[in-house]
């Protein structure tokens, strides 16, 4: 059992953002973080149009690539419009459309 234990010391690393030691899977979860960022690349510059993935494509990528511990739906959108100018130009556009829809409520009420 001494060796069991020593040959899984021997292949697990430690997470440089935590410290924790992690197994090897680290190393598959790294190459997949590091395949969907070479995917996303194109869309990640203001310029960017629409991205082409789904909502489930994009909650899965934020799963995979954010630095948060656990995924809630906070880190998630967090992750989404950090990643893509895309949402990020939307959510805003989308807020001021908003905030006036609401000021001229408010001037025409008052």
């Amino acid at each position: 059992m001494e060796t069991t234990h020593s040959a899984n010391a021997m292949r697990s690393r430690v997470d440089p953002m935590t410290g924790a030691r992690m197994s090897e899977s680290y190393d598959s979860w790294a190459v997949l973080k590091a395949e969907i960022e070479d995917l996303i690349m194109e869309y990640t510059t203001p310029e960017a149009g629409k991205p082409p993935f789904s909502t489930a494509q994009l909650v899965v990528m934020a799963g995979i690539c954010s630095h948060e511990a656990t995924a809630t739906e906070t880190t998630t959108m967090r992750w989404i419009l950090r990643s893509f100018p895309y949402y990020s130009r939307q959510a805003i556009e989308a807020y001021i459309a908003a905030h006036q829809a609401f000021h001229d409520t408010a001037t025409l009420s008052g």
